[in-house]
């Protein structure tokens, strides 16, 4: 290790608990060290951790590695000039885009965007972030339930704001959590004494709160056919008008609407309008389910970890190493925010010194023994047996029927089947879980 040196620059702007290792391809630059890893022992045991790990193919690769009992997270990135480990106990992207904007002829081409992970399904969604949000199109992101919709949706509004011209609108309306009597005075506004109960002076709608920014429709799927039609007229001109008014006035915003349903079965069903579906996507954005990118579960885990603790004004315990394993081999049909719900119910119940995957097991046993209720033959449950019980077993009936479709492929008649349930209850219990 003794051709390893240390930039004294760098040195005094690593934190104590930072440490990288750098190997240029090219034989005539020297490999170098700094922070942690400038001491021998610890980089040794670095180099040798990361011989052992798995290699992703996008070229980044997550790895742990324990010095005199103290466990850090190691991070790889390998490119065409060089290999980069970075050592830390922080999030992985966070210290990434931290030590290679330091670190002279490495790029860091895409920011984070507040989405974490590093895996090449979301380095390909920031990238697509970066592109749209530049320009003046209506943006339709599809995903599972729990995949993150909304926070693209306000990471597309915040890479598209210009620091010039000020903080712009980012306004939000979930279809799916209004009935439909109320989607139109809630989209578009009202004129003073448009309806009993109206507010007398009148009240602007969500399109026009959202002027000269952005509005965000969340389960945008949801929206009744009638209101469909006005929505449409409204994204062809930009000309909103109140309810119970004559007067069209044009506002300008930009469109971002999001769904987890299957849009084309609905448009084949007559339920979805095509003409407002060419509407809506003007770019479509794909977030990847969580079993799509089970390398940034140990970042996700850290996250949570400190968010929850940080949250309860609580010390962050120690993870133990066999967690992150753990995590990523489960099928986490609700995705993300299952993960989530996951770890800070572990975190609640750990003994606040180490979390470990025996902290996990309150939780997995509840699930096995609900979702073998749930899977039961030749047993079809009444249509209220699900509000009976409570609102965790309709989370676990919903988890259960997420996870055979996709064993299924998508099919939900064989998903049905599987679960030996109706095609209809299948469908009441997609409802319930949305």
């Amino acid at each position: 290790m003794s051709a390893l040196t240390t930039p004294k620059a760098s040195t005094q702007e690593a934190a104590p608990a930072l440490g990288v290792l750098a190997y240029p391809l090219d034989p005539q630059q020297p490999r170098f060290a700094m922070g942690l890893c400038a001491d021998a022992t610890v980089a040794a045991a670095t180099e040798a951790a990361f011989r052992t790990a798995d290699r992703a193919e996008d070229g980044r690769t997550l790895f742990s590695v324990t010095v005199n009992d103290q466990r850090y997270v190691g991070v790889c990135l390998e490119d065409s000039a060089c290999r980069l480990i970075v050592l830390h106990r922080a999030e992985p992207e966070t210290v990434l885009r931290d030590v290679l904007a330091s670190v002279p002829g490495v790029r860091n081409d895409a920011p984070s965007l507040g989405l974490i992970g590093e895996s090449a399904p979301m380095q390909r969604l920031r990238r697509e972030i970066q592109t749209v949000a530049r320009l003046d199109v209506p943006v339709l992101i599809l995903g599972e339930s729990g995949t993150g919709k909304e926070l693209v949706a306000r990471a597309i509004h915040a890479a598209g704001n210009d620091a010039q011209q000020g903080e712009r609108p980012l306004v939000s309306l979930n279809l799916a959590a209004l009935p439909a009597t109320l989607i139109e005075s809630e989209l578009f506004g009202y004129a003073p004494g448009a309806f009993t109960g109206s507010q007398r002076q009148g009240q602007a709608g969500k399109l026009e709160q959202a002027a000269g920014g952005t509005v965000f429709l969340d389960e945008v799927a949801d929206i009744p056919m009638e209101m469909q039609v006005k929505l449409l007229r409204v994204l062809e001109d930009h000309m909103v008008e109140r309810l119970g008014s004559r007067r069209a006035q044009r506002v300008d915003f930009r469109l971002v609407s999001a769904t987890n349903r299957d849009i084309s079965e609905l448009i084949d069903a007559g339920r979805f309008r095509l003409d407002l579906y060419y509407r809506l996507s003007g770019v479509v954005l794909r977030i990847p389910a969580l079993r799509q990118r089970r390398e940034d579960i140990p970042a996700l885990l850290q996250h949570f970890v400190e968010a929850f603790c940080t949250r309860n004004r609580m010390p962050a315990p120690q993870i133990d190493h066999d967690v992150a394993r753990h995590l990523a081999g489960q099928p986490w049909p609700g995705n993300v925010r299952q993960l989530r719900q996951r770890i800070e119910e572990a975190l609640v119940f750990c003994d606040g010194q180490t979390l470990r995957v025996a902290d996990f097991a309150r939780g997995d046993a509840a699930r096995n023994v609900a979702v073998t209720e749930v899977v039961q033959p030749q047993i079809t449950p009444p249509a209220d047996a699900l509000q009976i019980i409570g609102t965790d077993m309709n989370e676990v009936a919903h988890a259960a029927v997420l996870d055979a479709i996709t064993r299924n492929g998508g099919n939900k008649k064989r998903a049905a089947e599987q679960l030996r349930i109706s095609r209809s209850h299948l469908y009441k219990i997609l409802e319930r879980g949305r």
